[in-house]
């Protein structure tokens, strides 16, 4: 809705609390051009930064996590964070500045590396120095050390890895959410099984994640004590009954054991990261769709379907093997990580071949309807489908070219 009425009732609503809501509203706004009026501009100012702030906290929190392997899920959902910061400070400088040329800048920002220098030049000529001293060092291609070494202005506390783990886990909900909490707990059970301690702060930091109200992050928890990493390192204290600080750490008040036969949200998430359909989909965005995943076991020789049937649904495989199939006559055999499905989950259509197990198989099915309604909220999940269909299309196109160069040799 492009008019007047609309804009004004969206701009009443800028600070939004929550905060996908917030970015909504105001990406809705930069896209109409919006200008801040008297009323309005010190909530835009406000909101500046609060942006930068929590821009720099993100920052921080990068620069002190690393880039061992044990991290990297937590360091993407930090990246993943930091770059909507970003793409919300350029909003609110469009809504303070000349729209057109702060949203070009931003354009040119997002596009990649080359043409990101132009666009801090556009923004360095287009904002005052209050903002430039703190805003630059944000926007900058720099390490995140580099960045917080500029940003003395917002100076931060560097803190040592267990230390960061801990102030991740027990930080306010922004900017660091409850998936960048998840991923702490996740890069937590991964440096446990690189031989790490569990310290009295790390074991209370369990504890109240195993009492979170937030389900994803309770759930996580869970699925980390559960970890033999973890479950080893608290065996010593689970025979005396007690820990450093003479609590007990047990399964949260809301929680549930997790078998061996489930799989956490986490887990479906690294699985789902596998995928090309999902290449260009945050981790984020992958958990929100982890509920629809269901798991799927075949016994050796059991048929998943057969050739014409009606598909509606694609499977990864977590596990195990199957043929493709149509009769005796074999095309192919997927095993671990491997995808098939994915053109009957975009459009029902008949199977063109049938699928049994030749081993003691495990998957995750992903079925039509769960897909289309992730691709209707998210934009990102239809390009990864794009990228997949264009991708089809280009080996269809080269199947074609060497038939018609088989048969010109054959003349």
């Amino acid at each position: 809705m492009r008019d007047d009425e609309a804009r004004e009732w969206l701009a009443a609503k800028m600070d939004h609390p929550r905060r996908d809501v917030q970015q909504i509203i105001l990406t809705s706004l930069s896209q109409q051009r919006y200008q801040i009026t008297a009323a309005t501009a010190p909530i835009v100012d406000k909101l500046l930064h609060k942006e930068g702030e929590e821009a720099v906290k993100l920052l921080a929190a990068l620069a002190d996590v690393g880039e061992r392997a044990s991290v990297m899920l937590l360091r993407d959902a930090l990246t993943h964070q930091l770059r909507q910061r970003r793409e919300v400070l350029f909003a609110l400088l469009s809504f303070r500045f000349p729209s057109q040329i702060v949203l070009r800048a931003r354009d040119s920002y997002f596009k990649g590396a080359e043409s990101r220098s132009f666009a801090l030049e556009v923004v360095d000529m287009t904002v005052g120095e209050a903002l430039k001293t703190w805003l630059i060092p944000v926007l900058d291609d720099l390490t995140p050390s580099e960045a917080l070494g500029r940003l003395t202005m917002l100076p931060q506390r560097r803190l040592d890895l267990p230390t960061r783990l801990c102030d991740l886990l027990a930080s306010p909900e922004q900017p660091f959410n409850a998936w960048i909490k998840s991923c702490a707990l996740h890069a937590l059970a991964g440096l446990c099984n690189e031989g790490w301690e569990l310290t009295k702060n790390l074991r209370g930091a369990l504890e109240r994640a195993l009492n979170a109200d937030d389900p994803l992050i309770r759930e996580t928890a869970e699925w980390a004590v559960a970890q033999p990493s973890i479950r080893q390192l608290l065996a010593p204290r689970a025979a005396t009954g007690s820990l450093e600080d003479n609590s007990t750490l047990q399964l949260g008040t809301h929680g549930r054991v997790t078998g061996e036969s489930m799989l956490s949200t986490i887990e479906k998430v690294m699985i789902l990261r596998t995928v090309a359909l999902f290449e260009q989909t945050p981790d984020e965005i992958l958990a929100k769709a982890a509920p629809a995943l269901t798991l799927v076991d075949l016994a050796l020789g059991q048929l998943l379907f057969s050739k014409g049937d009606l598909g509606r649904s694609m499977y990864i495989i977590i596990g195990g093997k199957v043929k493709i199939h149509d009769g005796e006559r074999i095309f192919n055999y997927l095993g671990d990580h491997e995808v098939f499905g994915e053109m009957a989950v975009l459009s029902s259509e008949p199977r063109t071949a049938s699928i049994t197990a030749v081993e003691d198989t495990r998957l995750l099915r992903f079925d039509q309807r769960a897909l289309h309604e992730l691709m209707a909220d998210y934009p990102e999940v239809m390009q990864g489908v794009l990228n997949v269909l264009a991708s089809k299309l280009r080996d269809r196109i080269a199947e074609i070219d060497v038939l018609h160069a088989e048969r010109a040799d054959r003349r």
